[in-house]
């Protein structure tokens, strides 16, 4: 799902959420910050992306690319953590 072409910002946080990372603000609007208790993320995953400012918006591609990256790099960490 995130992988794509359109993904409203309501179901990219959902998915988020569902890989147990923590969004502030929770309900994923806005300028979104990141964060997982299995790992740290830090200034180079740039863990943020800008959620939805009205009904519909869809994320943007480079936002789903990074995120995408996030999970590859810690396919192990979460495994653990969902397991």
């Amino acid at each position: 799902m995130l992988a794509s072409a359109n993904v409203c910002s309501r179901d990219f946080a959902a998915k988020l959420k569902e890989f147990g990372f923590a969004l502030d603000p929770k309900h994923g609007r806005g300028h979104v910050t990141v964060t997982h208790p299995a790992f740290m993320l830090g200034p180079q995953d740039e863990a943020n992306y800008n959620g939805e400012h009205g009904s519909g918006n869809t994320i943007k591609r480079p936002y789903k690319k990074k995120f995408l990256t996030i999970v590859d790099n810690h396919e192990a960490e979460l495994e653990k953590f969902l397991s």
